[in-house]
């Protein structure tokens, strides 16, 4: 247990260093560094899903119980030990800290990441094919991310027996 906190706060001393040059650059990943800080912190859920890209139309999406940002979700977990939720966290932070400048256009997201604290959610789409991830919801905004963090997600997807978008 106490390891567990170490890892946590050793992933949030990264981030609180590493999200500060960033921000500058956008300061409106200020908000999304106060989020994934505060999972590491508090005693947030955090889930993982894998999902089939190309969001589904308005009708499509209206009568879907099973809809992540609109796209259909393949699979979803809870990722409740801490040392692994601070490994996601963390590869999640080092993929937008470490995020190329530019972006391709297909944006075909096959991961999802899903925060909640409280009352509050925040759901991060990730298309590592074309280097962008969506903020979505009320906050809703388009980050860069690296693929650094894919072979994690990838790694997490098989342990939790979620099958992966082709």
């Amino acid at each position: 247990m106490v390891r567990g906190w170490i890892f946590a706060l050793m992933g949030w001393l990264f981030l609180s260093s590493a999200f500060g040059e960033n921000a500058k650059i956008d300061p409106r990943l200020d908000a999304l560094t106060n989020v994934i800080q505060k999972a590491l912190i508090t005693e947030s859920k955090v889930y993982l899903y894998s999902i089939k890209p190309h969001a589904l139309g308005p009708a499509q999406t209206n009568n879907a119980n099973n809809t992540f940002c609109d796209n259909k979700v393949l699979g979803m977990a809870e990722i409740k030990p801490l040392l692994e939720k601070t490994n996601l966290l963390t590869s999640l932070a080092n993929g937008i800290v470490n995020a190329p400048h530019f972006a391709m256009l297909c944006f075909n997201p096959r991961h999802g990441v899903r925060i909640v604290n409280g009352t509050a959610t925040n759901d991060f789409l990730i298309c590592f094919e074309c280097a962008k991830g969506y903020w979505c919801g009320s906050n809703s905004m388009e980050f860069h991310i690296s693929g650094g963090p894919e072979p994690v997600f990838d790694q997490f997807l098989k342990e939790y027996k979620l099958q992966k978008a082709k």
